[in-house]
């Protein structure tokens, strides 16, 4: 690992898949379904204005029912509008430490103030992984050396 700080843009997951704030809610549902994901971004007009995430999308089903299966009841109705976004080039620890103290599950992440990807909790323990195999790595390759 390098001593120079990683950027969130560094282990993002980039080009995520996106939707309008018009789309009904039970199609982004089947979308999340077919790609394991939980969150996605809603984007107009090019630029993002939001995150839809499953949570939403099930209080939305429980509480509308057919209106929000049906599309009756828009994404922007339901969707987070207090989206945290990001630039790419952000300080990691930064963005993850915002993201625990406010308890904030995913960051859109921009470039030019563009989608360029998506941070999430899952994307953050990925990270952690790499870390603690390296680590790993390291020590088993130190204790070899000490023999």
């Amino acid at each position: 690992m390098s001593s120079k700080a990683k950027s969130v843009g560094a282990v993002m997951t980039p080009y995520p898949y996106s939707v309008s704030p018009n789309d009904p809610p039970l199609q982004v549902r089947n979308l999340m379904a077919a790609h394991a994901i939980r969150h996605v971004p809603v984007v107009e007009g090019g630029k993002p204005v939001s995150v839809i995430t499953d949570r939403d999308i099930s209080l939305a089903l429980s509480v509308f029912g057919d209106a929000a299966a049906e599309g009756s009841i828009p994404l922007e109705q339901i969707c987070t509008m207090n989206t945290y976004m990001v630039d790419a080039s952000d300080n990691l620890e930064d963005v993850v430490s915002h993201m625990i103290r406010n308890h904030i599950g995913s960051a859109l992440v921009l470039e030019n103030k563009r989608l360029a990807g998506i941070f999430t909790m899952t994307d953050a323990c990925k990270y952690l992984l790499e870390i603690l195999r390296q680590q790993e790595k390291l020590l088993a390759n130190a204790a070899e050396y000490n023999q």
